[in-house]
């Protein structure tokens, strides 16, 4: 009874420790409230194949250590998987896209990384990475990204971080949750289309504080996370990246019942569906399910959800989700 007893405050203290660990203005890594996009989540329509690594360093500030030299280019292909190829200091991937990619309705792609809760020291263990897109294989476009993490002390090299203290870097989220971008953010840039991307870089943000080294965000900040990395699976490590699918984020499809609708839409407290019954699913356009249930009629209750898009699925994806606004 007494181990019993030490064990469950022990889980509890760590739960505690957990929810501490997350006081910034950002999303979370994980769980409520989180934007990452799990690896099987519906709204992954292709996984990028196409790529080509070069290595950074071991620790840039000791250039004759060498490069950082775990995994290979094709641990960053295909569905995420947690083996990853390793960056380095200021190494990056950068990938061919099969067809070019248009801005859409909300995230248009996701980048996977493989970082992890650490309950033992009360945080997540996290390495960044910018994010770039290029129209012409030549001009890349960086996403804007913000770190408030602090910069008077060092993160060493097993240190820990608070997510919520990060905007728009890749690997903010750990192993099997990507990092979304919505290209939209990019707007504006008159040497890049965003209607018409064929190229998309990772490139590993070297974590000094030191300024001859350290990488800077949007706004100027450094930007602290775990250094030095000096070991071969040093610098962020790139699982794979994920094209989301446009069709669920805003085109029409062919359904099977094409006389099924979904009324009203747009919708303030409920909605209700026309030609289908069975179980179904609400999911928000990051594929996270926010309400489900069994549908024979009437009215599906939307009191609990926030304001936004979301999308409602039937009987095990044999009819294309529906589309709804929530007001």
């Amino acid at each position: 009874m007494v181990e019993k007893i030490i064990t469950i405050g022990f889980v509890l203290a760590l739960t505690v420790i957990h929810g501490q660990s997350q006081n910034g203005p950002y999303e979370p890594a994980e769980g409520d409230g989180s934007i990452g996009v799990h690896r099987d989540s519906i709204i992954v329509e292709q996984w990028l194949s196409d790529v080509d690594v070069v290595r950074g360093y071991l620790n840039i500030s000791d250039k004759s250590a060498g490069y950082a030299s775990a995994g290979s280019d094709q641990n960053a292909t295909g569905k995420a998987d947690a083996f990853t190829v390793s960056l380095g200091d200021s190494g990056y991937a950068t990938y061919t896209l099969p067809q070019p990619l248009s801005n859409r309705e909300g995230y248009d792609f996701a980048v996977f990384e493989n970082g992890f809760y650490s309950p033992m020291d009360g945080g997540y263990y996290l390495e960044f990475a910018f994010v770039e897109v290029s129209s012409d294989g030549n001009y890349f476009a960086r996403f804007p990204a913000h770190s408030l993490t602090q910069a008077d002390s060092q993160k060493w090299t097993y240190g820990v971080l608070d997510p919520t203290q990060i905007n728009n870097l890749a690997g903010k989220n750990t192993t099997h949750n990507g990092t979304p971008f919505d290209l939209s953010d990019l707007e504006g840039d008159s040497a890049l289309d965003i209607e018409n991307i064929t190229h998309l870089r990772v490139l590993d943000v070297v974590g000094s504080i030191d300024q001859a080294y350290g990488s800077t965000d949007t706004a100027g900040n450094i930007i602290n996370d775990p250094y030095p990395t000096e070991f071969a699976a040093g610098g962020f490590d790139l699982d794979a990246v994920a094209i989301l699918n446009e069709s669920l984020v805003g085109r029409e499809t062919v359904r099977a019942n094409p006389k099924s609708v979904i009324y009203p839409n747009p919708a303030a407290d409920f909605v209700s569906v026309k030609g289908l019954t069975g179980n179904f699913k609400v999911f928000n356009t990051h594929g996270q399910t926010v309400l489900m249930g069994n549908y024979s009629g009437g009215k599906i209750n939307l009191n609990e959800l926030a304001s936004g898009v979301y999308f409602i699925e039937f009987n095990q994806r044999k009819e294309q989700p529906f589309r709804f606004v929530k007001e």
